[in-house]
C-alpha cells in the first residue's frame, strides 16, 4: 500500500473529494492564516445557482473534514455566482424618438431614447433620456408604457444642448 503525500492540506482534500467539484472550481490554495482560498473559472451568472451535490455517506461522511471542504467550495462558488448575477450590463436602447427640435433643426442627434436598465430583479426598469435637455423619464415596468411617455416628450422638446 502507497501513502500520497501532498504539497498541503488544501491539496489532499481537493483530491480526496475529486468527483464532486464544482464544474468551475480551479483549485484549491491554504492561506497563512490557516484558512483555504478557492479558485474558480469565470461565472457570467447565467450558470443554475451552485448546489452541492449528493454525495454518499459511505463516501464521504457527514461531519468529515472532506465533506465540511466540499460545503466551503459550494458556499463559495455561490458568493462567485450570486456577484456574477450582479454586475451592472450595459443599457440597452430599445426606442429612439426624434425631438422637436431635432425635426426643425434637422438633427438626427437630438432624440429621446427609451432605454432598459434593469435586471430581472428590477420591476421599473424602463426609462427614458433626452438628448435635447436633461429630461429624464420615471421607472416603468411596461416598454410600452416608457414609449408612450418618451414619444410624448419627444413631441414637445425643443431642448437644444449647450456645447
Amino acid at each position: 500500500m502507497t501513502t500520497q503525500h501532498y504539497a498541503t492540506w488544501a491539496d489532499a482534500f481537493t483530491d480526496t473529494t475529486r468527483g464532486y467539484h464544482h464544474p468551475h472550481f480551479v483549485r484549491a490554495e491554504t492561506t497563512p492564516a490557516g484558512g483555504i482560498d478557492f479558485e474558480f473559472s469565470p461565472f457570467d451568472g447565467t450558470e443554475p445557482e451552485p448546489a452541492m451535490p449528493e454525495v454518499p455517506t459511505d463516501t464521504i461522511p457527514h461531519g468529515s473534514p472532506d465533506r465540511e471542504f466540499l460545503v466551503r467550495m459550494y458556499r463559495a462558488a455561490r458568493e462567485r455566482w450570486e456577484e456574477a448575477r450582479t454586475v451592472v450590463t450595459e443599457p440597452e436602447t430599445c426606442a429612439r424618438y426624434l425631438t422637436l427640435a431635432g425635426q426643425v433643426l434637422a438633427d438626427r442627434a437630438l432624440t429621446t431614447d427609451v432605454i432598459d436598465r434593469g435586471t430581472e430583479w428590477e420591476p421599473r426598469s424602463y426609462t427614458w433620456e433626452c438628448r435635447g435637455c436633461p429630461g429624464l423619464g420615471d421607472g416603468f415596468q411596461y416598454l410600452a408604457d416608457a414609449e408612450r411617455d418618451a414619444n410624448a416628450h419627444a413631441e414637445a422638446c425643443r431642448g437644444i444642448p449647450v456645447p
